[in-house]
């Protein structure tokens, strides 16, 4: 299985896309890569809607307003073929603890050693170094993914509790990139509509486990596509 991570998005059924939807703020101390961003730093300093601008590339060129995108990333989203081709979360908020349901069966928890003779692999320090595709962007340096983590947290921070300057601060941010902001909640609602549609799922399928509820079919890893 290849695994790849490319800027922009493409709608294809050879793949399945799993994209992560910052919010405008998250995307902007990333881009400017300092946490202490300012209105005049968005207005002067930042693009409109860059993210949703970027993975849309592909599909819509350049030159085209915010809303033909959006409505583009809702069909990646929430349409027939989407919703079973692709998986959108926020960096915001932890990963589902439903992914089973999202991918249609039971991913490993733990790993356990098989008890099977392996041959014996050189340490890390003496195996080659992997080389890096050019289609997955640049490769940052240990130093940057350390500030990128900061970064990180300081947008989790930043949606939890604001003070007025940054109330209005975020407030100038989602309105200057309007579509991405619709993008980010979009994302959010749908991956919350989804978790809704499962625990639904899950109590009316509990007469067909024998009684025994959602914890017997998700401890058998019957996910989604479990035969009752």
């Amino acid at each position: 299985m290849v695994v790849a991570t490319p800027e922009n998005y493409k709608n294809t059924s050879t793949l399945f896309t799993i994209g992560t939807v910052p919010h405008p703020f998250t995307m902007a101390v990333l881009t400017a890569f300092r946490d202490n961003i300012d209105v005049r730093w968005i207005r002067r300093e930042s693009e409109r809607d860059p993210w949703l601008a970027k993975i849309t590339q592909v599909l819509l060129g350049t030159g085209v307003s915010g809303a033909p995108r959006v409505i583009k990333f809702k069909e990646a989203v929430a349409s027939e073929h989407g919703r079973y081709h692709s998986l959108w979360v926020t960096p915001e908020k932890e990963l589902p603890h439903d992914l089973d349901w999202a991918f249609g069966f039971s991913i490993p928890r733990n790993a356990t050693d098989t008890g099977k003779s392996e041959t014996p692999v050189p340490g890390p320090e003496r195996r080659p170094k992997p080389e890096a595709d050019l289609k997955d962007g640049p490769v940052a340096s240990p130093e940057d993914m350390k500030k990128e983590q900061e970064l990180l947290t300081r947008a989790v921070e930043f949606g939890r509790a604001r003070s007025e300057q940054e109330e209005k601060l975020r407030g100038a941010i989602e309105a200057w990139n309007l579509a991405d902001t619709e993008a980010w909640r979009f994302a959010r609602a749908f991956l919350a509509r989804s978790r809704v549609e499962r625990l639904k799922w899950e109590e009316e399928e509990k007469s067909y486990a024998g009684g025994a509820g959602s914890e017997r079919a998700t401890s058998e890893g019957w996910g989604r596509w479990g035969d009752k």
